[in-house]
């Protein structure tokens, strides 16, 4: 099968990018007898593209000219995927994979620590926000003060969770479960991460799925998750891709809204 994008003209001389696969037909001898072409017109989703392109890159520039930055802490392991503007702002030097929350924490006055420890667990036991000011030491013995918000997002009670720290953990997890016939009902994937951003692994998954005869209508559920302002302009052009987008912070009603829309979960509210 071949599969590629063309440039071709409408009957009004305007131009569209058109997506098409070739698939061959063989005969009981196994020559080729036909072939059957697919084509969709994909100019509005490359339209889309570029403009979230041009979202990321003035983000990323935001935050490389400005102290701020994102973070996820999965808090059973105590792993922190943060932006490179939050690694920036507390001075640790990138890892490979996620960082222990610890090395956050050591970074902060022992006078702070405690009470940051404090509001996050309080957070965690209470399902709220949380917005606190606190000082750091960076290496080169430097205090700021940080402020910090989030939400808290419980879905582990909810089923088996696995988290990748980048576009390209998250397609091997998924090709190895897809290949293990143990498929996952759910991917949340951030429109940027390293490594490989959210577009290119949602369109990889859906390859994958393809390849593995999986219809459409019976993929995984994908949520794409972003700090982008305008995404609500372009998101409508990447129902094709996947099913929701969600803001960070992520407002934990209207995840489980969406999981129960999406029949993951029971809805919220009934019984």
């Amino acid at each position: 099968m071949w599969r590629g994008e063309l440039i071709n003209l409408r009957k009004d001389g305007t131009r569209y990018i058109e997506e098409m696969s070739i698939t061959p037909v063989r005969d009981t001898h196994e020559t080729i007898v036909n072939f059957i072409a697919i084509k969709r017109d994909v100019t509005e989703r490359r339209a889309t593209e570029s403009a979230l392109q041009s979202s990321e890159k003035s983000l990323a520039n935001v935050q490389h000219m400005v102290p701020m930055g994102s973070w996820e802490l999965e808090s059973q392991t105590g792993e922190l995927r943060g932006s490179p503007g939050y690694l920036r702002i507390f001075d640790i030097i990138p890892e490979a994979g996620a960082t222990p929350f610890m090395k956050v924490l050591a970074t902060m006055l022992d006078a702070d620590r405690g009470r940051v420890e404090q509001s996050l667990t309080t957070a965690l036991q209470k399902g709220e926000s949380f917005d606190i000011e606190h000082r750091i030491v960076r290496r080169d013995g430097l205090v700021r003060v940080v402020r910090s918000r989030g939400q808290v997002v419980a879905v582990a009670s909810y089923g088996e969770c696995h988290i990748a720290v980048n576009g390209r953990e998250a397609i091997a997890a998924f090709q190895a479960a897809l290949k293990s016939g143990q498929r996952y009902n759910l991917v949340c994937m951030d429109i940027m991460m390293p490594e490989m951003d959210g577009q290119t692994a949602v369109k990889q998954i859906r390859a994958l799925e393809e390849g593995a005869g999986i219809l459409s209508t019976d993929g995984v559920k994908i949520f794409m998750t972003t700090v982008l302002d305008n995404v609500k302009n372009v998101m409508p052009s990447f129902q094709s891709l996947c099913d929701a987008y969600l803001f960070k912070p992520v407002d934990t009603r209207k995840l489980l809204n969406h999981l129960g829309e999406f029949q993951l979960i029971e809805k919220v509210g009934t019984k």
